[in-house]
């Protein structure tokens, strides 16, 4: 028999049993918590898969690289680190980011096929880093469930 008034809920309290409302809250949480578990699965595998096409897509070294810049003309790169290459023009040193400089139209490649390749390269890069925040996200929903259901059981 479901309780019908505050003292029948109070009862159920000290008699150690969940009010109905308590128990409405636990299996609420539960499946949000099993949806945000298979959400993660998900994310999960995702992002994996994007990783996979990024190793499979291969990594260029650009060290030596021949360039043009609209506006500083013909560079070369003079140093890669990580994501970061330095071009240096005629009178000048910039520094730019791979795979983005190339993909966004800011530095074309003397050698033909490489404009391709950046631009898969910072699509691929995109949607990882988008995976990857999407996850993270999901992993704070997460636990912001369990603590909620924990202090409810």
């Amino acid at each position: 028999m479901e309780p019908q008034n505050a003292a029948e809920v109070q009862s159920e309290k000290t008699m150690g049993k969940k009010p109905r409302h308590d128990k409405e809250l636990i299996e609420s949480c539960e499946k949000q918590r099993e949806a945000l578990k298979k959400q993660h699965d998900d994310l999960q595998r995702d992002l994996e898969e994007q990783q996979a096409q990024q190793k499979k897509l291969g990594e260029r070294e650009a060290h030596g690289m021949a360039v043009r810049h609209k506006k500083f003309g013909v560079g070369r790169v003079t140093k890669e680190d990580g994501r970061y290459i330095e071009v240096t023009f005629d009178r000048l040193t910039k520094t730019f980011v791979l795979p983005g400089a190339i993909a966004g139209g800011f530095l074309i490649p003397e050698e033909e096929g490489l404009i391709e390749y950046y631009k898969r390269s910072a699509a691929i890069y995109e949607r990882i880093q988008k995976s990857d925040l999407q996850l993270r996200s999901n992993g704070f929903a997460l636990q912001r469930v369990e603590e909620r259901l924990e202090k409810l059981l």
